[in-house]
């Protein structure tokens, strides 16, 4: 797909509830930082919510998560989408069940399309004790 679309928004957040009549979606416990008891984490389930826009035709969407001391890559969701036409704004919810942070440190949250990178953003785990 060239060239790449658009994000709108990457938000990650405890639930992503979708209205069946309406098609709203409404996040619930939007973040940024994750505090953990102790490391590596109880497995715990989230969302991460993607809205693209200037798309064109059918694309994979991947939702990759490293964690940056290592560069090691953590997880890899994918999900085939299709762009009605460019101004159509597509979403997708990405449900990570059963996912353990391995270390506190930062992680990157990078959305893929065919491949190519368009947008990341940074996601801290912590301590419960430093979050205090």
């Amino acid at each position: 797909m060239v060239p790449p679309p658009l994000v709108r928004g990457l938000t990650l957040c405890d639930y992503a509830i979708v209205d069946q009549r309406t098609g709203k979606v409404s996040l619930i416990g939007t973040f940024v930082q994750m505090f953990e008891d102790s490391f590596p984490s109880v497995p715990r389930s989230f969302c991460a919510f993607i809205a693209l826009t200037n798309g064109q035709g059918d694309a994979t969407v991947e939702l990759v998560i490293t964690e940056l001391e290592t560069d090691e890559e953590i997880e890899r969701e994918g999900a085939s989408v299709t762009f009605p036409d460019k101004l159509t704004e597509v979403q997708v919810i990405f449900q990570l069940k059963g996912w353990s942070v391995s270390s506190p440190g930062w992680y990157s949250v990078s959305v893929l399309v065919d491949g190519e990178a368009i947008a990341s953003r940074p996601l801290q785990a912590s301590s419960t004790e430093e979050g205090s």
